[in-house]
């Protein structure tokens, strides 16, 4: 369930035009919706298992927008995804401790 609302949310994330800080706030957004699905999907448990399987969607999420945004090879070099990936990392797996 975890990877396919990674795939899912990288494609929406990559979608939206909005880039920068506003990066940022989608990054949190994806994090928070990857930790409450994963959350809600095994009945509310918590484990570092399952922050694990939280992290490693969040990778995936981030790579399908980059993939989409490697057009003109600007995905995997934007500053702002790659913070946006560390800060909903943190927020996904804190929704499963």
């Amino acid at each position: 369930m975890g990877l396919v609302l990674a795939i899912l949310s990288g494609v929406v994330w990559g979608f939206i035009p909005l880039r920068g800080y506003f990066s940022l706030l989608i990054a949190l957004g994806v994090g928070y919706g990857i930790g409450e699905l994963i959350s809600l999907t095994v009945n509310r448990k918590r484990g570092r298992g399952l922050q694990a399987i939280a992290a490693v969607s969040m990778v995936v999420s981030y790579l399908t927008r980059s993939i989409i945004l490697t057009m003109p090879f600007y995905g995997f070099t934007d500053i702002f995804g790659l913070i946006g990936l560390v800060l909903g990392i943190s927020v996904a797996v804190n929704r499963l401790r």
